[in-house]
């Protein structure tokens, strides 16, 4: 396989071993592809992704920046809370766990917001 890529390939007995660009390592990855693959070229690994747990961590980050707007700041932090509890539920959790995180960080920042306007609010 020379000229070929680092990665992983098929090895024929249904592993991987991992292929350095110069020779074999002794590295083995269980389950290898159904379809072989061309030599030369590397195989393709799709990532999971998690679209609405992004978006709520983009979201909460967004209601937070913004906590001082009265209308925008809230419901995006609203909404980044909803699509974070969403997007625990779905693999993987990390910026779901991280927008579900801030959206409650949201929630103190709120409160005391809340908090100051009404004494301002009484002291007028």
């Amino acid at each position: 396989m020379s000229g070929a890529q680092p990665g992983w390939y098929p090895d024929g007995s249904g592993n991987l071993r991992y292929w350095d660009g110069a020779g074999w390592t002794e590295h083995l990855a269980q389950g290898g592809p159904q379809v072989p693959v061309a030599p030369g070229y590397p195989m393709v690994v799709r990532t999971e992704t998690n679209g609405i747990g992004t978006a709520g961590f983009v979201l909460a980050i967004i209601g937070i920046v913004f906590s001082w707007v009265p209308l925008l700041g809230w419901l995006s932090w609203l909404l980044g809370a909803i699509f974070s509890i969403i997007g625990v539920f779905k693999m993987p959790r990390g910026f779901a766990i991280a927008g579900l995180v801030l959206s409650f960080f949201g929630v103190i920042v709120l409160i005391l917001f809340l908090t100051v306007f009404a004494g301002l609010i009484a002291f007028i």
